[in-house]
């Protein structure tokens, strides 16, 4: 999953607080956070502790709309974008890997320089060829400068488009809803230690959204798995059909030759022949199948490609394996007819005619 989706979904703990329900504001809920990642790196096994105001793969992202430097923007173009916001070490409990520049550090407070990391898609959109650190990006009456570009990923759905992305430092911009991520040799044991840990910070705030990254990926990837399906059963059913269609073809083609073969058998042709002759006529038929149901598998790629994650819907070894697939069950479906043909009685066929 790491290199597909641009983040690790194993070894993850999250969960989830809301500091507006207790009547928490800013400066208090920063300093709250900030004391509990403290006490959750302090925990043992625990590597690295974050908060986000959303998780990967999560339908309900925010957006907003921005300018970045020197780019103009094109009559009618978007320029609404997808953001998060995270404090430190966010990228490394996620594993999302920063190619250039730097991720945020406990320096980028309310007091520091307005910062913002973006991913590779915006910083190729925005400033092709050029180096992204240090440009600066401009949101409603705040202006931003990028010191950090992180790997691409999936921001809301498994199955996206690249999109430009953003991320703001979270004690730069206060969120009072967010999700507590936090890495760990044994996940599954830090729920307990997270609820005690806001206890005592806040003795009634409730810990709601408990779950592993990789249970929420999984609930993400269950419309993949229920298409995924389907479209494994209806292909099942269309290649027992194609089978069940070439047996009927050629078992037609051997009754209608039933007296040819029968001659063909008396002048001394042998089994293997006979067979060869049948096979022959069900080969031309997978070929021309093959090349049709090829030719129309790359006009819909385009098509298919919405429907797919993780491969091309022209990958060689996929086209290459669904050929062999129907070569081998039209050779199969074939063969009976054959083998048939090869019982065929020349003394009976040529009495009877």
């Amino acid at each position: 999953y790491k290199t597909d989706i641009g983040f690790n979904v194993d070894g993850v703990f999250l969960a989830s607080l809301d500091l507006g329900r207790q009547g928490i504001v800013e400066e208090p809920g920063l300093l709250f956070y900030d004391e509990l990642l403290s006490r959750l790196r302090a925990l043992p096994g625990v590597e690295s502790a974050a908060i986000a105001m959303s998780v990967p793969v999560d339908p309900a992202g925010a957006r907003v709309t921005v300018s970045p430097e020197a780019y103009e923007a094109r009559d009618g173009e978007d320029m609404e974008l997808n953001f998060n916001v995270v404090s430190d070490q966010y990228f490394a409990t996620l594993e999302v890997p920063i190619v250039r520049g730097r991720g945020f550090t406990p320096a980028d407070d309310a007091d520091a320089m307005q910062v913002i990391v973006v991913n590779q898609t915006f910083a190729e959109k925005f400033w092709p060829g050029v180096d992204p650190i240090g440009k600066r990006v401009e949101g409603g009456v705040q202006t931003f400068e990028v010191v950090g570009v992180a790997l691409d990923g999936r921001y809301r759905a498994v199955r996206e488009d690249p999109m430009p992305y953003m991320y703001f430092p979270a004690a730069q911009a206060y969120q009072p809803v967010i999700n507590v991520a936090v890495r760990a040799s044994e996940p599954l044991a830090v729920g307990p230690l997270l609820r005690a840990e806001v206890r005592v910070l806040e003795p009634t705030m409730p810990v709601y959204g408990v779950r592993l990254l990789r249970e929420h990926f999984g609930v993400a990837l269950e419309q993949e798995r229920s298409t995924a399906t389907m479209i494994g059963v209806l292909g099942a059913l269309a290649l027992a059909l194609a089978a069940v269609g070439v047996y009927g073809v050629v078992t037609y083609a051997v009754s209608q030759r039933t007296r040819e073969f029968g001659i063909r058998t008396a002048l001394g042709a042998r089994a293997g022949d006979v067979i060869g002759l049948v096979l022959g006529r069900g080969a031309r038929l997978a070929v021309a199948g093959i090349v049709l149901g090829t030719g129309v598998a790359f006009g819909l790629s385009s098509v298919v490609a919405r429907f797919i994650s993780g491969i091309s819907p022209t990958d060689p070894l996929t086209i290459v394996g669904v050929v062999a697939v129907l070569a081998i069950v039209v050779l199969v479906a074939s063969y009976v007819p054959a083998l048939r043909a090869t019982r065929v009685d020349p003394i009976k066929v040529l009495r009877y005619d």
